[in-house]
């Protein structure tokens, strides 16, 4: 159990320093990959729903701290997207690689959809951020398998059922 819980901070801590440090420079046209979403979506995928919402909520609070944002509103939001992409390990075949993509695909558009409606960042107004909405889909929709597959040697750890 700590081993478990180690992993997973260490891999939170990972994602979220990679998306204060490195993301802001590989912005495009507004576009820029959610490293904290993907992990939250691949773990919620590989560990269930508590191992997605512990994540979301993780990440939410951490992105909060180091971007000034509302803390519980950011962790609210990140805590449900943990907790849908753990409930489809349940209903769905996540064995088959094209299930991380989609997963990630669609619960980016619809986080970063809610995020721009609901507390509207600075420069973001609708519909005239839907070309970065969906840049930043189709961003984190190409990384979702890379992290999927550098994440399989830790779903033993995990606690998670073997996947393909």
């Amino acid at each position: 159990m700590a081993t478990r819980t180690l992993l997973l901070a260490l891999i939170v801590l990972v994602a979220t320093a990679l998306q204060s440090a490195v993301v802001p420079h590989l912005a495009v046209r507004g576009a820029r990959p959610d490293l904290p979403l993907v992990i939250t979506v691949i773990l919620g995928l590989v560990g269930g729903p508590i191992t997605g919402m512990a994540v979301g909520f993780s990440t939410g609070l951490l992105l909060a701290a180091l971007d000034g944002g509302s803390p519980g509103a950011s962790a609210a939001l990140s805590t449900l997207v943990g907790y849908l992409a753990g409930a489809l390990r349940a209903r769905i075949f996540v064995e088959h690689w094209a299930v991380p993509l989609l997963a990630v695909a669609v619960l980016t558009f619809a986080a970063q959809g809610a995020r721009g409606l609901l507390w509207r960042p600075e420069g973001w107004s609708w519909p005239a951020g839907l070309p970065a909405l969906g840049g930043s889909t189709l961003y984190n929709a190409a990384l979702a398998y890379p992290a999927f597959a550098l994440l399989r040697p830790a779903r033993r750890l995990l606690g998670a059922a073997p996947l393909a």
